[in-house]
């Protein structure tokens, strides 16, 4: 997560700091809240859920979304649990 007061620098996958603005640019990050479902390599898993609308909704995109990043990971034969990153520029 992005959290305020570091500088608009967050840790990325590698251990290094960099610009969130370049952080949100990979990652195409338009709009918040977006959720991201990343590898521990910071490759994208599942397609991001951009913006909120309802709780029902919200929780069926969640599911679907965590559902498919567990099988990418068991595809790449990492059993790792998905990195999950909440950005808020």
């Amino acid at each position: 997560m992005f959290k305020r007061g570091t500088g608009g620098k967050i840790t990325d996958f590698d251990g290094d700091r960099l610009r969130a603005r370049l952080f949100l640019s990979r990652y195409e990050i338009f709009a918040t809240p977006t959720l991201l479902f990343l590898g521990p390599d910071g490759r994208p898993l599942a397609e991001p859920i951009v913006g909120y609308n309802d709780p029902s909704s919200y929780r069926a995109l969640l599911t679907d979304r965590l559902s498919r990043a567990q099988t990418a990971l068991e595809a790449g034969s990492n059993r790792a649990m998905p990195a999950v990153a909440a950005v808020r520029p």
